[in-house]
C-alpha cells in the first residue's frame, strides 16, 4: 500500500543514502577513520589514490539522512581531522 500526500499525489521517495569522501596522507589515518565509520554501521571502502601518496575513504551512510547537514559536515570534518585527514564532502541521489 502506498501513502499519498494530502493532494493525492505520491510523495517523492526520500534520499536513502549519502556517500562521504575523506582523504588521508597515510594508510594508518585512513584505516582509523574507516574503523570509526564502520562502527556507525556504514559501508566503507579504503583505497590508495592514483598519486600513490593519498588514501581515500568512501563511506556510505544509510538513510534516513538527517536534515541538518551542516552539523553532519562539522561532525565528519572533526572525525577526519582527529585521524589526520580531511573531509571532502558528500554525494547523494538527486
Amino acid at each position: 500500500m502506498h501513502e499519498h500526500g494530502s493532494n493525492g499525489a505520491t510523495p517523492e521517495p526520500p534520499e536513502d543514502f549519502l556517500d562521504h569522501f575523506f582523504e588521508f596522507p597515510n594508510m594508518q589515518g585512513a584505516d582509523q577513520a574507516a574503523e570509526r565509520l564502520r562502527a556507525r554501521g556504514w559501508e566503507v571502502m579504503v583505497r590508495k589514490m592514483m598519486d600513490e601518496e593519498t588514501w581515500m575513504v568512501q563511506a556510505t551512510q544509510p538513510g534516513p539522512i538527517p536534515e541538518d547537514r551542516e552539523a553532519l559536515y562539522a561532525e565528519l570534518a572533526k572525525l577526519a581531522q582527529e585521524c589526520g585527514g580531511e573531509y571532502d564532502g558528500w554525494e547523494g541521489p538527486l
